[in-house]
């Protein structure tokens, strides 16, 4: 054990823990947290990660005879934070440390006890939020912060989410008396470096990563389209392996829900775990396949790809292929704890899913996951952070303005830009600047920041659902979208009765309440699966040019095992894509004839939905009569007047120009074209448009749009 760990944190190690010797990453992880550095950890499901990050902390802790707050412990769903806080408190409990958790559905009672007693705080980054704009006297609260942990960072880093999450570190900063110490965790990141920068932020400890591979053995087994169901295909999993456990994961909670009626129909109990399950059954469902031999199976959504206990798995089926490595690996660690070897089913269903499988197959070769790029400049979310700062302070205090403004997500914000968000802030009364020039919080801000709803939608970065609530006897079943509650009821009127399926089992429409959102419910014998809304998922420029590679490779890893439907699947799509590729360019430019686009230019590229995005307005900008442009995650087809040769110089000189004038020409571009901004925004997950103003937006959107990678390709390939 390392010697500046405490003799009865070591002896807890071995003795409750089991911990004989330290091994792979506690061995690297438990020195580099006791020496003071920050520490990003990239290790598998199960490798003992958090033990290895939160045991030098714990030690650290009781090396300090000061009893309060010391840690926030950041994880990103509510499951997770319920699991986390349990098996936290068994380790911290036991050395006299209480370890709370935050989010929406802990009481108030609970929160104020949280808040006055704990040592660790287990949280989200909207609820912290919400703590650090609050009236309570958190200058106190969070005096002795000394720690920060991250839990599956990857799911934060390139969102809204993300960067609110940083910048919320920066603010604990300011409230410290410590240098904040950052520990963050991960199963799978691309680019390391990068996220550990990110983390850092303002920090002046040294970064040190870990990074763990899995022991564990790997077997997958990729099956076609055609050759046998997934249900049938299960029921024979159930059949000749009595015991054992399977995890099935569905593309939609819609597909999981009928996966799982169609699974009972066959005589296999399927328990369905997604978001709009109510909290109780999910946590049921987690505890029951955890622990009870007779629930075999389980059929999910992302919300078990995390690492929520579910206990030994020994089977993962995917019932579609991922859109990304980064998820697939992240899920195939769900399985082999016990066994060591860690077992997967993935199911082809059309062309679609045979180019994800080449991609996926083909980053599994490589050992890698695609990279993680955060943004760096994001000037709507320093304006919301702003007004939250201003409002938190009373009067902004300037060298908490200078530490939130070294946070990764406003790096590229320059005094210009920020001077103009300031006016745009004080002109629609969010910030009000005194005669000596302080910054005080405007009547706008109070008038958000102080009322309940209002105040929820200012803290939440993603967008927040306005779901209808089912019940059953009192007692919650799920959520449902308020589009499928309005075919529900016009069904009900139509044939008198509605039924529909949720967690699992067919309910029949007792009474729908729409002041209060919710659904009284009987049970049924209808099918109608549920509708949500949710964002479709986006090919990124790393798992297009592994699709790409795979095609021109064909060498998959040798734990692969493809059926001979698979085999043929992926070798026909192979066979017609190979002829469109080079392996000298990247980029291959040809005319192309349909029966719709006579004389179509076709750019075939692999450079993913955004980075296709880039060169669309790449081609505007070179040809502002381009026509009839489409795009998908591979190639972009569009008409011009302009001969391919001289559309690709053009292209070439526009570039040479250097990044900052595209950037200004993209953001001008969509300027005067409001529909397609609009487009464009919709796409980010942004929701803070209202903090900065048009053309400030519009520059967001040319640094989101543009990727240096897929310009240095079209140079390379000119």
């Amino acid at each position: 054990m390392p010697e500046k760990l405490r003799d009865d944190v070591a002896r807890f190690l071995t003795t409750k823990l089991g911990w004989k010797k330290l091994r792979g990453v506690q061995d690297k992880t438990l020195p580099a947290i006791l020496s003071g550095e920050n520490v990003l950890i990239i290790a598998g499901t199960a490798s003992g990660k958090t033990e290895a990050a939160m045991m030098p902390i714990l030690s650290m802790m009781l090396n300090d005879s000061s009893r309060s707050l010391s840690c926030i412990y950041f994880a990103p769903l509510k499951a997770l934070i319920n699991d986390i806080q349990a098996r936290l408190d068994r380790i911290f409990r036991p050395f006299g440390l209480e370890v709370s958790h935050w989010h929406g559905d802990v009481s108030p009672n609970e929160k104020k006890t949280a808040i006055r007693n704990s040592d660790v705080l287990v949280i989200t980054p909207e609820s912290m939020e919400g703590i650090l704009t609050s009236k309570r006297a958190i200058s106190r609260v969070f005096r002795e912060i000394r720690f920060v942990v991250i839990d599956e960072v990857h799911s934060f880093v390139d969102s809204p989410r993300g960067a609110q999450l940083v910048c919320l570190i920066e603010r604990l900063q300011t409230l410290s008396k410590h240098e904040i110490q950052r520990v963050a965790m991960s199963a799978t990141v691309g680019n390391p470096e990068l996220l550990g920068e990110w983390v850092s932020g303002s920090s002046s400890r040294n970064m040190r990563i870990v990074v763990d591979r899995s022991p564990f053995g790997r077997e997958l087994e990729v099956i076609g389209s055609d050759e046998i169901r997934p249900s049938d295909y299960l029921v024979n999993l159930v059949k000749e392996s009595p015991g054992s456990k399977t995890l099935v994961f569905a593309y939609s909670r819609a597909q999981a829900e009928e996966f799982s009626a169609l699974m009972r129909r066959l005589g296999v109990e399927a328990a369905v775990h997604h978001s709009s399950i109510s909290k109780s059954l999910r946590e049921t469902i987690e505890e029951t396949f955890k622990n009870d031999k007779g629930m075999r199976v389980v059929v999910a959504t992302s919300t078990l790809e995390m690492g929520i206990d579910i206990g030994d798995v020994d089977r993962v089926v995917f019932l579609e292929v991922p859109y990304s490595a980064a998820s697939f690996v992240q899920r195939f660690g769900r399985s082999g704890r016990k066994s060591r070897i860690a077992r997967a089913t993935m199911f082809l269903t059309d062309d679609h899913s045979v180019y994800r499988a080449i991609g996926i197959l083909q980053m599994l070769k490589d050992k890698s996951v695609e990279g993680l790029y955060p943004l760096k400049f994001y000037p709507q979310l320093l304006g919301q952070q702003l007004i939250s700062l201003t409002y938190q302070q009373s009067i902004l205090d300037r060298s908490s303005l200078e530490l939130l403004t070294r946070a990764f997500p406003f790096r590229e914000i320059k005094r210009q830009v920020f001077r103009e968000l300031l006016d745009h802030l004080t002109e629609k009364d969010y910030i009000s600047k005194r005669p000596t020039g302080e910054l005080i919080p405007g009547s706008k801000s109070r008038e958000i920041l102080e009322s309940g709803m209002f105040k929820k939608d200012f803290v939440v970065l993603f967008p927040i659902k306005s779901e209808y609530t089912v019940f059953h006897n009192g007692v919650e079943v799920g959520t449902l979208h308020p589009l499928f509650v309005e075919a529900l009821e016009n069904l009900a009127k139509n044939d008198k009765s509605a039924s529909f399926l949720l967690a699992g089992k067919t309910w029949d429409v007792k009474k729908i309440d729409h002041s209060l959102l919710s659904i009284s419910v009987g049970k049924g014998k209808g099918s109608k699966r549920p509708a949500w809304i949710s964002f479709g998922p986006r090919f990124s420029f790393d798992f297009a040019m592994a699709v790409r590679r795979g095609i021109l490779n064909r060498d998959f890893p040798d734990y692969a095992n493809l059926s001979e439907g698979a085999e043929e699947e992926i070798n026909l799509l192979i066979r017609n894509e190979e002829t469109g590729l080079s392996a000298d360019s990247l980029v291959t430019i040809h005319e192309k004839e349909t029966e719709e686009r006579k004389n179509a230019i076709v750019m075939s590229t692999y450079a993913g939905d955004t980075g296709n995005l880039l060169i669309k307005y790449l081609l505007k900008l070179v040809d502002p009569n381009v026509e009839r442009v489409s795009h998908n995650w591979k190639e972009i087809s569009f008409k011009s007047s302009k001969r391919t040769n001289l559309l690709k110089r053009e292209l070439i000189e526009r570039l040479e120009l250097g990044e900052s004038s595209v950037k200004e020409s993209i953001a001008q571009y969509l300027l005067e074209n409001p529909s397609e901004m609009k487009t464009v925004y919709s796409c980010t997950g942004d929701k803070l448009r209202e903090y900065a103003t048009d053309e400030i937006i519009a520059m967001y959107l040319a640094e989101y749009i543009y990727d240096q990678r897929v310009v240095d390709m079209l140079i390379n390939s000119a």
